[in-house]
């Protein structure tokens, strides 16, 4: 196992804080979707309750990023989704998968993660958080995006 750049934390645990921010952040933004609560207060108070020890600092630092981003891109990130998920309005998808399809585009379009990791990682947020089909139509969507994104071979 190798120590990652970022304070010394292992690759594994790395991708646990990444992974926790990621929670965290969907949840601020699900409930600034839902009842417009401003997120970043909304992510402090979640992550007092999130059973966060190791990295707390860098899971916090990750989560505001992220949170932050989707707020100043939101209306770019709402045309990417719309693009790909063509059977409702973005505003008429579960908040959960359209928080998770957020995450995902601010990743990938920011350089955050690499975006398998970030397709990845929304996949299995919108399998846990979401309902039945959230997983698979997550991938759909994000698959569908990526593909505009890439570069024709």
């Amino acid at each position: 196992m190798s120590a990652h750049s970022e304070g010394g934390i292992s690759d594994d645990g790395f991708a646990e804080s990444r992974r926790n921010a990621r929670i965290l952040a969907l949840q601020a933004l699900y409930e600034w979707d839902a009842v417009k609560h401003p997120p970043l207060p909304a992510l402090q108070r979640i992550a007092d309750d999130f059973p966060v020890d190791a990295g707390r600092k860098s899971v916090l630092s990750y989560a505001s990023t992220l949170v932050q981003d989707v707020q100043q891109d939101e209306q770019r990130l709402d045309l990417l989704i719309q693009g790909h998920a063509t059977t409702f309005p973005v505003n008429q998808l579960a908040g959960v998968d359209r928080n998770a399809l957020r995450l995902a585009l601010t990743e990938i379009t920011r350089r955050h993660a690499p975006p398998m990791v970030a397709v990845s990682e929304a996949v299995e947020l919108a399998k846990i958080y979401g309902g039945e089909g959230s997983g698979r139509f997550v991938r759909g969507v994000l698959g569908g995006v990526l593909a505009e994104l890439s570069p024709d071979p």
